[in-house]
């Protein structure tokens, strides 16, 4: 890495591992500089700097932004900022501040949310867990964990978060699920024919009916599907009048009484000439 520097954010987006802020050793202070890595060509690209240099942060990425949260300033200033990049257009803007300060947090995505939990505020060890919508730059409380602690890290496995150690709790895993989470459509396949794409999948327990997105990008989302969705869906479904020779993207959902269920694995096909 070009700028050698510890207690830095990282964050994934289109195969580029961002490499964010963190404390220089020849300043001992907080930087906000932000360094792109592609393991495919083993190469370091310097982009554009975080407007607040800091430390202790953390970072997630949501329909390919990078969100920069919290952490401390040098001089120990504990940071509720939240900045957001756009590796395409190598731009930072700002967003809702975080409602609670604090360092040594951690991160994790769960259908397009930003679930920030723990941390350190004042000398105060935390079991907060805020959760950040990108798409109404909106915060919410949600259930603290059942222990305290910072400096610890987290993951997401089919819609679930789990909380791994930390100070005040080294060996500790708790597991959140929001309330909101539904196991996502299993089985999604897609065969293409002339100008046209037959979607199928399993049935889902529960289903009255089924949502399809899709979109001539990967990375079908809500906010992404830039196609549109085809909604009250009662089985597998024919997207005819395509575009001979490109490529088409689908997630398919469950409406069930408790709501839409999560999005799920992604399918694509070419769609064929007559």
């Amino acid at each position: 890495m070009p700028t050698p520097r510890h207690a830095l954010g990282t964050a994934v987006v289109n195969g580029l591992i961002y490499a964010i802020g963190g404390i220089h050793p020849g300043c001992g202070c907080g930087v906000g500089t932000v360094e792109a890595y592609d393991p495919v060509n083993d190469l370091w690209t310097t982009k554009a700097g975080m407007p607040t240099a800091r430390y202790y942060l953390t970072a997630s990425a949501v329909n390919g932004i990078i969100y920069a949260i919290g952490g401390n300033a040098t001089g120990g200033t504990y940071l509720s900022t939240v900045e957001a990049y756009d590796p395409v257009a190598n731009t930072w803007s700002t967003k809702t501040s975080m409602p609670t300060a604090r360092q040594y947090l951690t991160s994790s995505v769960i259908n397009g949310i930003i679930y920030v939990t723990g941390g350190l505020s004042g000398g105060t060890t935390l079991a907060t867990n805020e959760a950040y919508d990108p798409s109404t730059n909106t915060w919410t409380t949600k259930t603290a964990m059942p222990t305290l602690r910072y400096g610890l890290g987290s993951a997401t496995v089919n819609g679930a978060m789990y909380a791994i150690g930390g100070v005040n709790g080294m060996n500790t895993v708790e597991m959140y699920m929001p309330q909101s989470y539904q196991a996502p459509v299993s089985g999604v396949s897609v065969s293409a024919g002339s100008l046209q794409n037959t979607i199928s999948w399993t049935a889902y327990s529960g289903a009255i009916s089924y949502n399809i997105y899709y979109s001539t990008n990967s990375g079908v989302t809500p906010s992404t599907a830039s196609g549109g969705k085809f909604s009250g869906v009662s089985s597998g479904y024919v997207h005819s009048g395509l575009t001979s020779g490109k490529t088409y993207s689908y997630v398919v959902t469950a409406v069930t009484s408790a709501g839409e269920t999560t999005f799920g694995d992604e399918v694509s096909a070419l769609a064929s000439p007559l």
